[in-house]
């Protein structure tokens, strides 16, 4: 049995519907947050709620694991160790922070 022209014809909008719903429940994340003296924003689309945390979450880690590391106002990061000790003798860093 063959299906019927009026249904192949129709088969491109079912995809284009189809396509559209999955969209209809994403959403745009918002989040400022102060980190390095300033505050950052992080902005995306993502119809995930749970992924969209996971994202937020994500770079909001990772902003403040680059501050701990290479801010030259606190006193135990990696950077203002250097400032302080290079002068008087070698001091090991990462290689982050050579680069």
């Amino acid at each position: 049995m063959k299906p019927s022209s009026f249904l192949i014809k129709q088969i491109p909008l079912f995809v284009i519907l189809c396509a559209l719903s999955a969209n209809l429940y994403a959403e745009w994340i918002d989040h400022r947050f102060p980190v390095m003296g300033t505050e950052v924003r992080v902005r995306f689309y993502l119809d995930d709620p749970v992924k969209a945390q996971l994202a937020k979450q994500a770079v909001f880690d990772e902003m403040h694991r680059i501050d701990t590391t290479m801010s030259p106002f606190k006193t135990t990061s990696l950077l203002s160790k250097v400032n302080r000790q290079a002068a008087e003798s070698p001091v090991k860093i990462s290689v982050e922070l050579f680069e």
